[in-house]
């Protein structure tokens, strides 16, 4: 299991047809983990990370099981291709509200990332319906909470005030013995590329 840090700067770039997402684990974005690119337009998802900028070696890697499933399962295997862990969405609760569900190599929920306000996750949904305004994105502060099935909160997911998708997240010292730091770095790509927003 790698060891999960405190804290996590998420940066996106976008560039013609690719995302580029640089995860650091300091707030000030001085010491690169992982850097990753997402092709758009794909059917099925599928995200390789790499250790440094040049993609010069393989960290983990996260793929869709099927581009249809409403539960948005997503495997998450180390950098031989080994299963650590999974990602799925739940979809009855997003709903109202987003959910995903974080789970380790033995099928046991390790815990819950959840939209953590409702009032904000229903005026997103209303924005979207609306015609003309939904084609263009609802700025506000997107945050996530971690969720142990204890219901105790062992982590956060907070966008910056910023016109780019940048985010902060910060976990508890309880987070590190839970939680895989591949896992959770896959978890915060997952919530910018593959949530609805």
């Amino acid at each position: 299991m790698q060891t999960l840090s405190k804290n996590y700067y998420v940066k996106q770039r976008i560039k013609m047809v690719v995302n580029h997402y640089e995860v650091f684990d300091d707030a000030e974005g001085k010491h690169l983990v992982a850097f990753a690119k997402q092709k758009g337009m794909k059917i099925k998802e599928e995200v390789t990370f790499y250790t440094d900028a040049d993609a010069n070696e393989v960290f983990f890697s996260f793929k869709a099981t099927s581009a249809l499933d409403i539960h948005g399962k997503n495997i998450i295997k180390d950098s031989k291709g080994n299963q650590i862990g999974y990602v799925q969405k739940d979809f009855k609760a997003s709903l109202a509200r987003s959910a995903w569900v974080v789970y380790d190599n033995n099928d046991t929920v390790v815990c819950r990332i959840q939209e953590r306000s409702m009032h904000f996750a229903i005026i997103r949904r209303v924005w979207d319906f609306i015609p003309i305004l939904g084609e263009f994105p609802l700025f506000g502060r997107v945050q996530f909470d971690y969720i142990t099935p204890e219901g105790k909160v062992i982590g956060t997911y907070d966008r910056r005030w910023s016109l780019r998708d940048e985010y902060d997240v910060t976990f508890s010292e309880e987070a590190k013995a839970l939680l895989d730091a591949r896992v959770a770095i896959a978890s915060f790509i997952m919530l910018d590329a593959l949530q609805n927003r």
